[in-house]
Order: structure tokens, then C-alpha cells, then sequence
């Protein structure tokens, strides 16, 4: 059933985690020490993500590359252990932004009703399915998760590899913000305070 490779290419993305470490050492920091802690905790969650979605599409690829005459299963649950590890940093980087909203504004933002169909539901759905893999589960299925010509699925839920692939997008436009944008916002609200500038 599996005939191509549907999962679109990532475009490259700079490493805000070492720009946001290398902030820190220069002095640009975070009032709020649990809020730094966040911040590079995401910033981690969303590198991985990234390189995950890198890894299993280029794994992907090549399995698809070899049908029908090769049929190189290793490379297919080499994908799918990589879509695994995109599906589980995408929404560890999600809960980790809701805390930070926490400790911003005082409350965690809602990213999706539950049965509302949108994405980051499947990619929750998703993720809960691989974390909580059952014995009982094991004996019906080898997997809770596969790989399909359009995206990834379960039993119950599925996502588009064009759906992932924006989030994970999403996630290094966050974290472009956090470690570009806002210590450059800050550095000049400091530097016009000691200029005398409002």
C-alpha cells in the first residue's frame, strides 16, 4: 500500500538554540528563571523535531525509491521510528509553549477542542498511541502507528505530512522569536533606558 514518499521537504532552519546560549552568556536573560528553562527545554523539542522529520523523510524516500524490485524493510521502520520521534518532540514542543504561556500571561493556551478534526488533535492522538503502547495493544498490531502514501495514521486518527510539516515549520518560527526577536527587543528597550529614550 505503501507506493511514495508524500512527505514534503523541510526547508533548513538556523540553530536558534545556540543562538539563544549564546544570548545568555552575552547577558540577555529571562527575568524569570523557570521562563529560560522553558525556553531552551522548546528550543531543544523543536531542534529534534526538525531533524527527525529530516531523518524519516529521507529514510522514507529511499524505501520508496527501491519498490518494487527492493523492499528494504529496515529502511521503512527506520522512517517510522524517526516519525516517532517528530510526532513526540512536535507536541512535547507544543506543551512546553502552553507552560510558557502560563508563566507569561497566567494561563495555558488551548491549541485544539477536543473532536474538532485539526491536526495538532491528531498529533496529540498520535503521540498519546505511541506513548501508551500496551501489551494487549503489541498482540494486534506490531505498531501504533504507520506510515501511509499521505501521512502518518493509527487505528483511530491520522495526520498529512503536510500538516506535520507545517507544524513543525511553526515551531522554528516560534523559536525564532524566542531566540532572535525578544532578546534583540529586549537588548534595545535596556540599551534606550540607558540613554534616557522611553
Amino acid at each position: 500500500m505503501l507506493t511514495s514518499c508524500g512527505a514534503p521537504e523541510l526547508p533548513e532552519s538556523p540553530n536558534y538554540l545556540d543562538q539563544m546560549i549564546w544570548n545568555f552568556i552575552c547577558g540577555t536573560k529571562y527575568t524569570e528563571t523557570a521562563l529560560q528553562h522553558l525556553t531552551v527545554t522548546f528550543l531543544r523539542r523543536s531542534d529534534a523535531a526538525q531533524k527527525s522529520y529530516v531523518l524519516a523523510r529521507s529514510h522514507l524516500q529511499k524505501y520508496v525509491d527501491g519498490l518494487p524490485k527492493d523492499t528494504h524493510l529496515g529502511l521503512y521502520w527506520s522512517a517510522l521510528m524517526q516519525f516517532e520521534h517528530c510526532i513526540a518532540a512536535t507536541w512535547q514542543a507544543i506543551e512546553l509553549y502552553r507552560e510558557m504561556s502560563l508563566v507569561l500571561v497566567g494561563n495555558r493556551e488551548k491549541v485544539f477542542t477536543p473532536g474538532d478534526g485539526s491536526d495538532l488533535e491528531s498529533i496529540n492522538h498520535l503521540n498519546n498511541v505511541l506513548k501508551h503502547f500496551s501489551f494487549d495493544q503489541a498482540k494486534k498490531s506490531s505498531t501504533p502507528m504507520w506510515i501511509t502514501n499521505d501521512g502518518l495514521a493509527s487505528v483511530e486518527k491520522s495526520v498529512s505530512f503536510v500538516d506535520l510539516q507545517l507544524n513543525v515549520i511553526s515551531l522554528s518560527e516560534m523559536a525564532r522569536t524566542m531566540a532572535i526577536e525578544l532578546p534583540h527587543q529586549a537588548r534595545e528597550r535596556a540599551r534606550n533606558k540607558l540613554i534616557g529614550h522611553p
